[in-house]
């Protein structure tokens, strides 16, 4: 919310097919995406897949509760199914 208060139009979603639904119809293009690593019904590291897929160009931060090591173990494992 604060994001809109700040005069950025800022869009929410309660899970990963929602946030889908808002890219693929939306009118605008997003500079930034922040999205959970653990969204429902689509984890972060997928999501990403899916906006390269999609043309994103913009940054993406993705937040997690996990301990810094789960996350390198994640983002090793994305790594070696992309390339």
């Amino acid at each position: 919310m604060e994001l809109k208060l700040a005069g950025h139009d800022a869009h929410f979603a309660a899970d990963g097919d929602e946030t889908i639904e808002i890219i693929d119809s939306a009118e605008i293009r997003f500079d930034l995406i922040i999205i959970n690593h653990q969204i429902a019904r689509l984890a972060g590291l997928d999501w990403i897949c899916i906006l390269e897929e999609k043309g994103f160009v913009g940054e993406i931060i993705v937040l997690t509760p996990c301990p810094r090591s789960s996350i390198t173990n994640l983002i090793n494992l994305f790594l070696e199914d992309t390339f």
